[in-house]
């Protein structure tokens, strides 16, 4: 019951992060006259969808009338992140720009200067313009649109730029479901639920298997029958401490080293969802014997290291998690190549959840402890010394 009501809160943050953030805009231009029209110069409108904050700007609504305001596409060399040179180029329109590096508040404080109307951002990103360094009481009147680089290319390329003109209004809230969110949702409850009640059942398995020995008299318990000696990794005070500031060297020096340990962190990850994959799909090999064939491996030097026979079934499985790792290395830039990077990272996280333990609070103490800091380090302090 707790954990539906988590997720019901989680799924309600997502209906209302979305909400209101969209707006539509219309762009009105002339066209040339086909045969047999009016001598009237025929309008044409394009209609796009961009991104706006609405604590920082106000939008008419959809409902209000229409008001149309002449729109001017500044060139690339138009930087707003510096005083214009000739303000009465934009003055009384909605200028449109791409974006350079300072943040959207700064350039409209730029254009508001200018005397524009309004400011269209275009980035090949899209992005919600974020509150400035000063607190604003109330959302101003001047509009800061977030637009699509492709969709600005569309406008430059329509006819008679002295004749385009624009309107914009806030798309009417409701809920709308932000699907990547609940994807990740659903994938971090599935890795949860599955890593636990893996590691949780293997736990309960070796301690059944220990104290079943123990009431033998004729068995006394042996190092063997201990959970803690037991196949896992034990992270410890120490142990914690020493993965905590490897991380953070390991991030600092990927941004320095980017283009060398990229490959590295690739080479980690495959390697790691090979293992994970293995591990997630090991137990259907234990709950049947369908197809179950085994190779004697005889008593020479590979037998020492591959055990006496070699389990048909685990090789298989073993160059299937091969296969699903290498095409993902293949495809990994194709649209759909995240498809196969969650599965595989989900994989991966399952593996970790059923060999890594912490032994005590205390370890986990420390461990948060420490995250905290780690989040704090890489927020607050290492923009001072990556400018």
């Amino acid at each position: 019951m707790k954990i539906m009501l988590v997720l019901v809160s989680l799924l309600l943050g997502l209906l209302t992060q979305v909400s209101g953030d969209a707006a539509i805009l219309n762009v009105s231009y002339v066209r040339e006259r086909n045969q047999g029209e009016s001598s009237l110069s025929p309008r044409s409108y394009v209609t796009f969808c961009a991104a706006y904050n609405p604590e920082l700007s106000k939008l008419p609504a959809g409902s209000a009338p229409r008001t149309w305001t002449r729109l001017q596409v500044g060139g690339p060399e138009m930087d707003l992140c510096y005083d214009i040179s000739e303000p009465h180029v934009v003055s009384g329109g909605i200028l449109a720009v791409t974006r350079h590096n300072c943040s959207a508040f700064d350039q409209a404080f730029t254009a508001q200067q200018a005397k524009a109307a309004g400011l269209i951002i275009a980035s090949y990103k899209m992005f919600f313009p974020g509150q400035p360094n000063v607190t604003v009481k109330d959302p101003s009147a001047f509009p800061i649109l977030i637009l699509k680089r492709a969709d600005l290319d569309v406008i430059e390329e329509l006819p008679f730029s002295e004749s385009w003109m624009i309107s914009f209004y806030a798309a009417e809230d409701g809920y709308v479901v932000d699907g990547s969110g609940i994807c990740l949702i659903v994938i971090a409850v599935v890795v949860i639920i599955i890593g636990t009640h893996r590691s949780g059942w293997n736990r309960f398995q070796l301690i059944q298997a220990a104290s079943e020995r123990a009431q033998n008299a004729m068995e006394p318990k042996t190092e063997e029958d201990d959970p803690k000696q037991q196949t896992g990794v034990h992270f410890g005070s120490w142990a914690v401490v020493v993965f905590a500031l490897f991380m953070t060297g390991l991030l600092i020096s990927m941004y320095y080293f980017y283009d060398y340990l990229v490959y590295v962190f690739m080479g980690l990850f495959v390697i790691g969802a090979i293992s994970g994959c293995y591990e997630c799909f090991k137990p259907i090999l234990q709950w049947t014997e369908i197809g179950a064939v085994r190779i004697s491996m005889g008593d020479g030097h590979v037998s020492r290291y591959c055990g006496p026979s070699l389990d048909i079934r685990g090789m298989m499985l073993f160059i299937v998690s091969c296969g699903l790792a290498a095409t993902w290395v293949v495809f990994r830039n194709d649209p759909l190549g995240w498809i196969l990077l969650d599965l595989l990272g989900s994989f991966l996280l399952v593996s970790v959840l059923i060999g890594i333990q912490v032994p005590n609070l205390k370890a986990c103490t420390i461990f948060l402890s420490l995250l905290f800091i780690y989040d704090v380090f890489f927020v607050f302090i290492t923009p001072l010394f990556t400018k």
